[in-house]
């Protein structure tokens, strides 16, 4: 069974700052963009992904 886009951010958030990569943080904008209107407005700069 593939993992869930939950089990993805999850395993990229437990990881220290230092060995996540750019990458796999932007792949996670649109995801934490949906789950929260908060999110949905804010520039990438914001959200710290370069």
């Amino acid at each position: 069974m593939a993992p869930s886009v939950y089990d993805k951010v999850i395993a990229v958030i437990s990881k220290p700052q230092e060995q996540r990569t750019d990458f796999e943080c932007h792949d996670l904008v649109p995801w934490i963009r949906k789950q929260n209107k908060l999110f949905s407005n804010l520039k990438h700069a914001l959200m710290g992904v370069p």
